[in-house]
C-alpha cells in the first residue's frame, strides 16, 4: 500500500523541556506552528478508513499497514492494536498522541524517528504493552500528568532523550521492559533509561536497564516508589534518586556499571535492601546529603568502594556482606553524624571501614576480616563508638589518627575482639587482662579473647567463668 500521509492537526507540542538540570518537564500544547501529518482516531474509527480496523462493539482500533504519520486518538476507552506495524516519522512530530483521554490502550506498536514516540498527556488509567520505541529524537514514551499507567513488556532503545519519561504522573506500573542503549550523541546532552520527575506511588518491578548513557533509572522529587527485581548493566550509573523520599530498592542486580551503583542524594527514609550490586567502577551503593535511609542485607563486592556516605546522617547499615572492594568497604566520611554500622561482614578489601571527617556514629557487632590494609582507619573523626566487634587477621587491625573515640562500652564492660590480641586472661572473664593498643594512639581496654565474646554477657557470669576456665585448661 502506499504512505498515508494526512496534513492537519489540532495540537502541537511547543515545548518540552528535557534537560536534567531542571526538576520538571514542561509540556505546552498549543495550534500547530507548522502543518504535520496526522491521522485522527475518534468515535467514527479512522480519519483515514486505509489506515486500519475499527471496531466500535469491542471499540478496537487495528492498523493494517505500516504508518507514516503522527496517529491523535480523541476517544475515550479504546485500544488501538498496531498489529506489529510500523509508525515511521522523519525525526519530527509524535508516533501517537493521546490529550486527554482516559483508559486508552496501546500494544502491538513500532514506533521511530519522531520526535516522541508516544506522548500521553493528562490522560487516566493509561496502558502501554508490547510495544517498540526506538530512533527517537525525544523520549520513546513520555508521560505526563497522567494517573494510574501501566508500561508492561516494551522495549525502548536508542532514544536521544530517555527511554521513558514519566513527570507529574501518580499510580504507576512499570513491568517486565528492556530499556537499552538509549543515548544522545550531543556532547552537551545525555539520556537516561526512565525518567520519573515528581511523580509518585510507583512500582518498578522486573525491567532490564542495559547501556543506557547516563542513568538506567533516575528519580527525582519522587516519593512511595518500589524498585524491585529489576537488572542494571553498563549504564553509567545504574539508579540514581534526586530529593526522593519513601523509596524502596529491594532484589535487585546491579553489575557492570560504569560509574556508581545505586546513588541517593539528599533522600530520606529509603531502604535499599536484598540487592546484589557488584563489579560497578565506582562505588557500590553511595549516599549523598542523605538521611534516615536503611541498607541492609545487600551483597556489596568487586567495585572500587562498597558503600559510601557523605553528609549523611542518622543512617542504618545492617547485616551486609562487603567483600573484594578495591579501596575501602564501607566510608564515612565529609560531616556524617549519627550512623549505625551493625552486623556487617565486611572482608578482603582494601580497608575495611574508612571514617574521615566523621563524627558521633556507632560500630558495632561486625566481622571485620583479612582486609588488604586496615580492617578499621579513622581519620579526624570524633566521639565514635567502635565495640563488640571481630577485627579477624587484618594485615593492620586499626588505627585511630588525630582523633578523639571510643573503643569500649564501659557501662556494659566490653570492647572488641583482636585474633591477634587472646590472652593473657587469668581471672577468666573473656577479657584480655591488657588493653590492645591502636596505631595513633587510642586503646581497647577491654578486649574481648574470643570472637561474639559479648554475647556472654547474658549467660549466668558463674557459668561463664568456668566456660572460659574449662576452654583455657583444654589448649
Amino acid at each position: 500500500m502506499d504512505e498515508i500521509i494526512i496534513k492537519n492537526s489540532n495540537h502541537l507540542i511547543e515545548n518540552i523541556d528535557n534537560s536534567l538540570e531542571l526538576k520538571e518537564e514542561k509540556i505546552i500544547i498549543t495550534s500547530l506552528l507548522e502543518k504535520s501529518p496526522v491521522i485522527f482516531l475518534n468515535e467514527k474509527g479512522w480519519s483515514d478508513a486505509s489506515a486500519g480496523n475499527w471496531d466500535p462493539n469491542t471499540r478496537t482500533a487495528t492498523l493494517i499497514q505500516d504508518i507514516h504519520a503522527t496517529i491523535e486518538i480523541d476517544i475515550d476507552n479504546v485500544i488501538l492494536n498496531g498489529n506489529n506495524k510500523k509508525i515511521e516519522g522523519s525525526d519530527i512530530g509524535i508516533g501517537i498522541f493521546v490529550p486527554h483521554k482516559n483508559k486508552v490502550t496501546l500494544k502491538n506498536l513500532d514506533i521511530s524517528h519522531f520526535s516522541y514516540g508516544i506522548l500521553y498527556e493528562r490522560c487516566d488509567h493509561t496502558k502501554i504493552v508490547n510495544c517498540k520505541t526506538n530512533h527517537n529524537i525525544g523520549p520513546g514514551i513520555l508521560l505526563f500528568n497522567c494517573y494510574n499507567n501501566k508500561l508492561n513488556n516494551n522495549i525502548s532503545s536508542y532514544n536521544s532523550t530517555n527511554g521513558f519519561s514519566l513527570s507529574n504522573c501518580h499510580y504507576n506500573k512499570i513491568k517486565n521492559n528492556i530499556i537499552e542503549n538509549n543515548f544522545n550523541k550531543n556532547s552537551d546532552k545525555s539520556s537516561n533509561g526512565i525518567l520519573l520527575n515528581s511523580t509518585h506511588n510507583t512500582e518498578l518491578d522486573n525491567n532490564k536497564f542495559i547501556s543506557n548513557q547516563k542513568y538506567g533509572l533516575l528519580l527525582r522529587d519522587c516519593y512511595n516508589a518500589d524498585i524491585k527485581n529489576n537488572s542494571f548493566n553498563n549504564n553509567t550509573t545504574a539508579l540514581k534518586c534526586d530529593y526522593c523520599m519513601d523509596i524502596y530498592v529491594n532484589e535487585n542486580k546491579v553489575f557492570n556499571n560504569l560509574a556508581n551503583g545505586i546513588k541517593l542524594c539528599y533522600c530520606n527514609k529509603c531502604t535499599i535492601e536484598d540487592n546484589k550490586v557488584y563489579s560497578n567502577s565506582y562505588t557500590g551503593i553511595q549516599l549523598n546529603g542523605s538521611n534516615s535511609n536503611e541498607i541492609e542485607n545487600n551483597e556489596v563486592y568487586n567495585t572500587n568502594v562498597g558503600i559510601e556516605l557523605y553528609f549523611s546522617n542518622s543512617n542504618t547499615i545492617l547485616e551486609n556482606t562487603i567483600t573484594d572492594n578495591k579501596k575501602h568497604g564501607i566510608v564515612l566520611r565529609d560531616n556524617s553524624f549519627h550512623n549505625d554500622i551493625i552486623r556487617n561482614i565486611i572482608s578482603k578489601n582494601h580497608d575495611g571501614i574508612y571514617l574521615s571527617l566523621a563524627h558521633y556514629n556507632k560500630v558495632y557487632e561486625n566481622t571485620i576480616s583479612y582486609n588488604i590494609n586496615y580492617g578499621i582507619y579513622i581519620y579526624t573523626s570524633s566521639i565514635n563508638k567502635i565495640y563488640n566487634n571481630n577485627f579477624i587477621n587484618n594485615t593492620k587491625q586499626a588505627a585511630d589518627i588525630l582523633g578523639n573515640n571510643s573503643m569500649n562500652m564501659y557501662d556494659y564492660k566490653c570492647g572488641n575482639h583482636w585474633s591477634d590480641w587472646t590472652s593473657p586472661d587469668d581471672n577468666y572473664d573473656c577479657i584480655a587482662d591488657k588493653p590492645y593498643k591502636i596505631e595513633g594512639g587510642n586503646e581497647d581496654k577491654l578486649p574481648w579473647i574470643m570472637p561474639n565474646g559479648w554475647y556472654y554477657n547474658s549467660t549466668p557470669r558463674t557459668l561463664w567463668l568456668y566456660l572460659n576456665k574449662l576452654l583455657n585448661n583444654l589448649k
